[in-house]
């Protein structure tokens, strides 16, 4: 029986992705996603929070469009898990890598907010406040709209 290894992460950007050339010309994208997890301690009652930085390769016309974005946009990506291993002082060292197969970058729309979007604030972030929080657009469907007709904005049209 074959094994699955099959990867699919939602999060941020953590920097401008990296776009270079192989010998045979293709493009390759390097990039950092940070994926969040929060929740509350059952003993404590405080707001919990931890995050992961998985690091993600992306070739071809994907890897193209990478350029195109920034850090902090969204970005859901799939694929699969690579273990990259290398020697560093004379140590052996090792990472997981998601090597990418599909990539969508999008904009979180969140609901149950009233108010129109936001053109931009001081953390760069186009829909979102100060704080980091996304508010919801102006154009996007009412709160009460179901969950798979309010899911994102596509910005490149790579089927997923």
């Amino acid at each position: 029986m074959n094994d699955l290894n099959c990867t699919i992460i939602f999060g941020r950007l953590v920097r401008d992705p990296e776009l270079r050339y192989g010998q045979s010309g293709i493009a390759v994208a390097s990039l950092t996603l940070a994926v969040n997890r929060r929740w509350k301690d059952k003993k404590t009652g405080q707001a919990q929070e931890e995050s992961a930085f998985v690091p993600a390769v992306l070739f071809g016309r994907p890897a193209e469009w990478a350029k195109e974005h920034k850090k902090g946009e969204c970005a859901i990506m799939s694929g699969r898990l690579r273990t990259d291993t290398w020697q560093s002082d004379g140590t052996s060292r090792s990472r997981l890598v998601l090597i990418a197969d599909e990539c969508q970058f999008v904009e979180r729309i969140r609901g149950g907010d009233s108010n129109g979007g936001s053109n931009g604030d001081s953390n760069g972030d186009s829909n979102g406040d100060s704080n980091g929080d996304v508010k919801e657009r102006a154009d996007a469907p009412a709160a009460d709209a179901p969950a798979t007709k309010r899911a994102t904005k596509e910005k490149h049209p790579v089927p997923f």
